[in-house]
């Protein structure tokens, strides 16, 4: 005997719950009609410009989303639709008027060109990034190069300078050497003139004594008597 949950002709126990759900549903639906006017009566709510063109981008963004998967994960992220498949027609009518639709369209026109735009400008950077990381690779290589070259150049002015300091000091301490070399050569030379002339001092000395000595003694007596006198 088939139980009562596998009886296919058993009602569900939630009917009553959708039942309650669609008859509201149309009393509001009913009550909308009821305060448009006779002319938007039938018709579906208005879709906005702003609520297009949202809807518009989140397409292009699933289609940009859906490339990418195809493009990194090749044809296994792609799910072909079955045949009985059908395109989802929009859930809407456009009531506005031939100029808003050709603005919708403008607009759409103006964000599609943009958004190549951007793709082609994104291309282009990718493809200099390379060449601009090459460009800075050099141009860090040549600054180091070049403050490697400055820092040896400042070295080697300091080297200079300080070579041109010690010689002029080298030189200044040879003057000063040389001059007092000299002042000693004087003092020498001095010395030696002081005991030539007390050498002499002492000869004419001893002449003028032994030269007493061979005078007369009456002479001698009359010099010493003068130096008494005196």
């Amino acid at each position: 005997m088939t139980s009562s949950s596998s009886n296919p002709f058993r009602m569900p126990r939630n009917l009553t719950k959708f039942r309650i759900q669609e008859e509201e549903e149309k009393r509001q639906e009913r009550r909308r009609q009821r305060t448009l006017k006779v002319h938007e009566k039938g018709l579906k709510p208005r879709e906005s410009r702003r609520a297009i063109v949202s809807r518009y981008l989140q397409e292009i963004e699933q289609e940009e989303q859906k490339e990418e998967e195809e493009r990194i994960w090749g044809g296994e992220a792609y799910i072909a639709p079955p045949k009985t498949h059908k395109p989802l027609e929009w859930d809407y009518y456009h009531m506005g008027t031939v100029r808003d639709f050709i603005e919708t369209e403008q607009e759409i026109s103006r964000l599609k060109y943009s958004i190549a735009v951007g793709r082609e400008t994104i291309e282009g950077l990718k493809e200099q990034i390379p060449l601009h990381e090459e460009e800075m690779a050099k141009a860090e290589h040549r600054f180091s190069e070049e403050a490697f070259a400055k820092y040896v150049k400042e070295e080697e002015k300091k080297t200079m300078l300080a070579l041109k300091m010690a010689e002029e000091e080298s030189k200044a301490i040879l003057e000063t050497r040389e001059k007092i070399q000299r002042t000693n050569n004087e003092i020498v030379k001095v010395k030696k003139e002081i005991v030539r002339y007390q050498e002499m001092l002492n000869y004419d000395q001893k002449c003028r004594e032994f030269l007493w000595k061979l005078s007369h003694p009456s002479v001698a007596e009359a010099a010493g008597s003068q130096e008494a006198d005196s």
